[in-house]
């Protein structure tokens, strides 16, 4: 357990380090482009699960809803990304957290149904590198949101005018 601990404050720190890096480079107008491309892991990790699940002979027809989710999980998600990096960044920045949430229990409810019939128990390690990943990646977007002008005024975008 203090060896996962570790592993996530390396996690948040090298997102931070990230975060600065990739803000001086594209500057805080990529702001949407970065948070939708947070939720890449999720299709990683959804694609490891599929290739476990064919070798271990579950037919795709029986992965269909699994797929069919975690896709409309991302559509989604990248939906509101776009939308809340202009309304509310704060919360553009969590979300790769929220989708991962989300995709826990789509994972635990409909992938689990198709493997049970196997008895097929996929690696955990590859939840924990997911999880990891979404503390980094949920850490570099925090560098991105802008700040209040004033305290108790409407966040100000950088690239629109006042």
């Amino acid at each position: 357990m203090r060896f996962v601990i570790s592993l996530a404050f390396l996690a948040a720190v090298l997102g931070l380090v990230l975060g600065f890096a990739l803000r001086s480079a594209l500057g805080r107008e990529r702001f949407a482009l970065v948070a939708v491309l947070s939720l890449v892991p999720l299709l990683g990790h959804a694609t490891y699960l599929g290739v476990v699940s064919w070798r271990s002979g579950v037919l795709p027809s029986a992965l269909l809803p699994f797929v069919l989710a975690v896709l409309l999980l991302f559509v989604v998600g990248a939906t509101l990304a776009r939308r809340w990096t202009r309304t509310a960044p704060f919360l553009a920045a969590f979300l790769p957290a929220f989708a991962l949430i989300v995709y826990a229990v789509i994972a635990s409810l409909l992938f689990s149904l198709s493997l049970d019939a196997t008895g097929v128990v996929p690696d955990a390690v590859m939840g924990v590198a997911l999880g990891l990943v979404t503390l980094a990646l949920v850490m570099t977007l925090l560098v991105f949101v802008p700040q209040p002008l004033e305290p108790g005024r409407e966040l100000r975008l950088p690239w629109r005018r006042s």
